[in-house]
C-alpha cells in the first residue's frame, strides 16, 4: 500500500523483462524488496537522492567511562546517525540496520570518509556528542562521536540502478 514500494516493484518488473539489457536483475531483488518496510523504501530513495555517489557518513555517539583520565570502556548512546547534505540529522537505527541486513548497504562503524567535504558532516555529530548530554560530561564519563560510513554494496548498486534510477 506504499507508493514508493509499488513504483519500485513496477521498475523491477519493467526493467528485468529483457535479461539481455539488464544483466543485474536477480530473483534476490524480489525477496529484498518484499522484505523492505515502507519507511525503509522512502529512506533509501531519499538517501540516494542526497548521495548518488553511493556513500555517506554513518556516525554514533558513545558514552566513554574513565578512571583517572584513562578510558576503561564505552557503550553506544546513539547509533546509525546520518547527516544529509543539507546538514539535517537522520537517526533511525532500525532502518539503517535493515538496509545492511538486506545487503544493500555495507555499514562501516569504524573509520571515516577522508574527503574534506565529509568533515562538516562529522562535525555535526561531534557537536551532538559534546552538547546533547551535558549530564554525562564529568571526570568519570564523557560522550564522544565515533565516525563511520555507509557504502552501497555491489548488490545495492544494482538494486538502486534497477529500482530507483
Amino acid at each position: 500500500e506504499n507508493e514508493s514500494l509499488r513504483e519500485m516493484f513496477a521498475n523491477l518488473i519493467s526493467k528485468s523483462i529483457n535479461k539481455h539489457e539488464n544483466t543485474d536483475a536477480s530473483p534476490l531483488m524480489v525477496t529484498t524488496l518484499s522484505s523492505m518496510s515502507p519507511e525503509t523504501a522512502e529512506f533509501l530513495i531519499n538517501w540516494h537522492r542526497n548521495f548518488p555517489e553511493g556513500n555517506s557518513t554513518l556516525s554514533s555517539v558513545d558514552k566513554m567511562q574513565m578512571v583517572d583520565g584513562q578510558e576503561i570502556g564505552s557503550s553506544p548512546l546513539l547509533q546509525n546517525i546520518i547527516i544529509f547534505k543539507d546538514l539535517s540529522v537522520y537517526h533511525n537505527e532500525y532502518v539503517v540496520d535493515e538496509l545492511g541486513h538486506l545487503g544493500i548497504f555495507e555499514l562501516h562503524k569504524d573509520g571515516n570518509l577522508t574527503d574534506k567535504l565529509w568533515q562538516t558532516h562529522y562535525n555535526v555529530v561531534e557537536k551532538i556528542a559534546s552538547t546533547q548530554y551535558p549530564q554525562l560530561q564529568n571526570a568519570t564519563q564523557k560522550t564522544i562521536a565515533k565516525p563511520g560510513y555507509i557504502r552501497l554494496s555491489p548488490f545495492g548498486v544494482s538494486f538502486i540502478k534497477l529500482l530507483i534510477d
